[in-house]
């Protein structure tokens, strides 16, 4: 299954969800299977928030997150954000590293700080990830 931002989920795809709670207008579900999405919808069903979570050797690592530009800083990646953390409690951020086995951050290192900043992520837990390591 491959679910992005910007697509409308269907009622039959959505029943593969478990529904978390409501955030302002949307609604946060969780991939019932294998806990490796959590998103956010809006009222006609559009992917507003997606995150994505790979099994590693080591445990679930974050692997890609996205909100749809247009509503970037309602809030919504912080509370799927939230929700991550509440489900886990730990799970490995994506590296700087680009040269890493796993996933890097693409564009999201001023957001992971920006949970850092407002307490959803804290060290010792999470390691607050430096700027980007060039290869």
């Amino acid at each position: 299954m491959d679910f992005q931002i910007n697509q409308i989920i269907t009622e039959n795809e959505l029943r593969k969800f478990e529904f978390i709670r409501i955030f302002l207008d949307y609604k946060l579900y969780v991939l019932n299977e294998d806990y490796t999405y959590i998103i956010a919808i809006d009222k006609s069903s559009l992917i507003c928030g997606c995150f994505e979570f790979h099994e590693t050797d080591e445990g679930f690592q974050l692997a890609h997150m996205h909100v749809v530009g247009s509503l970037k800083g309602q809030g919504i990646g912080s509370e799927i954000m939230k929700e991550a953390v509440d489900m886990w409690e730990i799970f490995d951020l994506p590296s700087t590293d680009r040269s890493r086995t796993y996933h890097y951050i693409e564009n999201g290192l001023r957001f992971i700080h920006h949970c850092f900043d407002i307490g959803i992520l804290t060290e010792p837990t999470f390691t607050r990830p430096e700027e980007y390591v060039i290869s």
